[in-house]
């Protein structure tokens, strides 16, 4: 029964895509689900006919029955595709879907930022924090597993410099290095910095940008509505005969 749906469906979609194009269909995000779904069933279709003579036939069954229920799981999500039309979610949807572009150039100076502070960080803290430092070790206010927020690679880094940027236990985590560094305030300058950078500058010019592509968004949609009632009153409006 299911494969006789996943059927009738690929010829609708082969119709769709013959009658609209190739460069049309595709730019139509209501079809991606079912052109996922299609895909696996053209794989898991092809799987069938090839292990129907193995003897393993009845193992391979019960996979194929599993990405025929994976199928059908797909073609459900097409229903969300109906929260499009409405709008505060069409506003939402389209905000994130521009946001894209100036996303991936945000996060290539937050990279650049994340990478300096990180070399930075080497240079002075490098090998300072290890699972068996005394100063963690003797110290109650230190959890346990703090000792992975160090210096000591580049990956660890990173990770460190992450955590301090969603502000985790900031105050935790810089007290842990200024003991760690015989109570030397002035290594607040470099966690002080990296707080300006990523969080005060970063993050809020990120989430500014939001709001002022949420509001174009919304401008542009108003404008939209108004240029459709407008011509639907154009075309309801009765013709005058000269």
């Amino acid at each position: 029964m299911q494969f006789s749906i996943n059927i009738l469906f690929l010829v609708e979609l082969l119709f769709s895509i013959y009658i609209d194009g190739v460069n049309q269909y595709s730019k139509r995000f209501r079809v991606w689900p079912e052109t996922v779904a299609q895909l696996i069933n053209i794989f898991s279709t092809y799987q069938l006919v090839n292990t129907y003579q193995n003897v393993q036939f009845s193992m391979s069954l019960n996979s194929l029955i599993k990405t025929y229920e994976l199928i059908i799981f797909i073609r459900i999500l097409k229903l969300l595709t109906l929260v499009y039309e409405i709008r505060a979610m069409r506003l939402i949807i389209e905000t994130m879907r521009n946001m894209v572009t100036p996303l991936l150039y945000f996060l290539g100076v937050l990279f650049i930022i994340f990478y300096v502070f990180a070399l930075i960080g080497m240079v002075l803290f490098g090998g300072k924090i290890t699972r068996t430092s005394q100063t963690i070790m003797n110290n109650a206010s230190v959890p346990n597993n703090y000792y992975l927020s160090n210096f000591n690679d580049l990956a660890s880094s990173f990770v460190t410099l992450f955590s301090l940027m969603v502000v985790n236990n900031w105050m935790v985590t810089v007290q842990m290095y200024i003991d760690t560094m015989e109570n030397d305030n002035n290594y607040l300058i470099f966690f002080v910095a990296f707080y300006y950078f990523s969080v005060i500058v970063g993050i809020n010019i990120l989430v500014a940008f939001t709001l002022d592509m949420y509001s174009s968004v919304e401008r542009l949609d108003e404008e939209r509505m108004k240029t459709l009632e407008m011509l639907e009153k154009e075309l309801k409006a009765p013709t005058v005969a000269y």
